[in-house]
């Protein structure tokens, strides 16, 4: 059924309970308590009948004070992504914390406090979350809701009113501020960020090639000249081998960066970043990589590519300007040899190449006498497993710059901004519905005991 012919119906029965306490009071019968509800009839009818006539005026009302009090839906969810991911984020903090090499053995029984004290946090997180979500999904059928809530409201005799009445008042008071939770949270509190650890950057990072993303491979990162990091690119993003979410860890400092795939090394742009200066997600970007076909295949060069096409069949990629010491490779995982031509250019012998467990093969080709290569490689059909989990270390494993981060003033930020703040704004939310309840005759009380 539609809202409308909830509220049709509703009417119908308005009418219905309207005619009742009439019928009710030109009854020659001489019995009080008959002759009062009547009266409670005709009054309920009439509130009941106007409810349903102007459902849609109440809903616009709604939405209405939702825009003056500067809420939004998208806005909303923004907040909501972040709480989602920042749940996450302690959940994979734990799971780091607890995941000690041995030569941290002795650490593990602070280790699990903290990671304790981690889980409990996301726990609340999500549960959070959930709730609002639902809360969000439900208001999204409000018409239906509240033309259901006016149909209870107006069945005679009071038999459902209370319930309709609560559900009149939960779609307008929930959709006209429940948009509103982050401006509440963000006016009363300060927002934690992985980016207060101290020491560790803790954000996002995506890799791309000059015509996409980069599909797989190993992400190095190096700090004072030494690796202290590396991480496992799936699908152009960057993921930790400890949990596989999308994040890295590194010094909060000048780093920078090298791709590693396939035996070859690249060095992605930009070749330096200053860490302190990134907030919440890192771009790089590796152009000699001209495309790869899924996992089992890269085509790169010696310089970047002049343009990359794509055609029905797979890539055409296209060099212009290279001299007698430049080049571009074809290189494939083992069993994943694609059909290639070669347009402009020489194609040299076959090699093969063994890295971090894996193995392949390779075509070298050189460019022709007015300097330009063309290459055309077909899709690869192969579905080949690629796993570099043993080649990865998350820089998490250095347990002290972990635990740094449990201090209490983070702790408060987290429990003010993602769990007590939110709780108030919904309590808030959830009186203000008693009290359009009441105001509705819904006679069911909300009962807060302050101890």
């Amino acid at each position: 059924m539609e809202a409308g012919e909830f509220q049709l119906l509703a009417f119908k029965l308005a009418m219905l309970g309207f005619y009742l306490g009439t019928l009710l009071y030109a009854a020659p019968l001489p019995v009080a308590s008959i002759k009062r509800w009547a009266s409670v009839l005709i009054e309920d009818s009439l509130t009941a009948a106007l409810l349903a006539l102007t459902a849609a005026a109440l809903l616009a009302v709604s939405s209405y004070i939702q825009l003056l009090i500067g809420g939004s839906w998208p806005q909303l969810d923004a907040w909501l992504l972040d709480a989602a991911v920042f749940a996450a984020f302690l959940k994979a903090l734990s799971s780091i914390v607890t995941s000690l090499p041995d030569p941290l053995e002795a650490l593990k029984p602070v280790a699990s406090a903290a990671a304790s004290v981690m889980d409990e946090l996301s726990w609340g997180i999500t549960l959070l979350v959930a709730t609002v979500l639902g809360v969000k999904y439900l208001l999204g059928y409000s018409e239906i809701l509240l033309g259901v809530g006016v149909l209870l409201y107006a069945i005679p005799f009071r038999l459902a009113k209370p319930a309709g009445a609560w559900l009149i008042a939960f779609v307008i008071v929930f959709n006209a501020a429940l948009p509103a939770l982050p401006l509440f949270v963000e006016t009363l509190g300060d927002a934690p960020t992985s980016g207060d650890v101290e020491g560790v950057w803790t954000g996002k990072a995506t890799l791309t090639s000059s015509s996409g993303v980069v599909e797989a491979g190993l992400l190095r990162v190096y700090s004072g000249g030494e690796e202290v990091a590396s991480y496992i690119i799936e699908g152009g993003v960057a993921y930790s081998s400890l949990v596989k979410i999308p994040r890295i860890q590194t010094p909060l400092s000048e780093v920078s960066f090298t791709f590693e795939y396939m035996g070859v090394s690249f060095r992605p742009d930009p070749p330096l970043v200053d860490m302190s200066r990134v907030e919440g997600s890192l771009e790089l970007r590796v152009p000699h990589i001209a495309f790869m076909i899924g996992d089992g295949v890269m085509v790169y060069g010696s310089e970047p590519p002049a343009g990359v096409s794509r055609g029905e069949s797979g890539f055409e990629a296209r060099w212009e300007g290279l001299g007698p010491s430049d080049y571009v490779e074809i290189a494939w995982l083992e069993g994943c040899e694609p059909e290639y031509r070669v347009g402009e250019g020489k194609a040299g012998g076959k090699g093969v190449w063994r890295w971090e467990g894996l193995t392949g093969g390779y075509v070298d080709v050189e460019p022709g006498r007015n300097g330009s290569i063309v290459v055309e490689v077909e899709g690869s059909g192969c579905n080949v497993s690629v796993s570099l989990d043993k080649a990865a270390r998350d820089y998490s494993e250095t347990l002290v710059s972990l635990l740094d981060y449990i201090t209490m003033d983070v702790l408060k930020m987290i429990i003010v901004y993602y769990i007590t703040l939110p709780g108030m704004y919904l309590s808030i939310l959830l009186v203000a519905t008693a009290g359009v309840a009441r105001l509705l005759g819904g006679g069911a009380r909300l009962r807060l005991k302050i101890l």
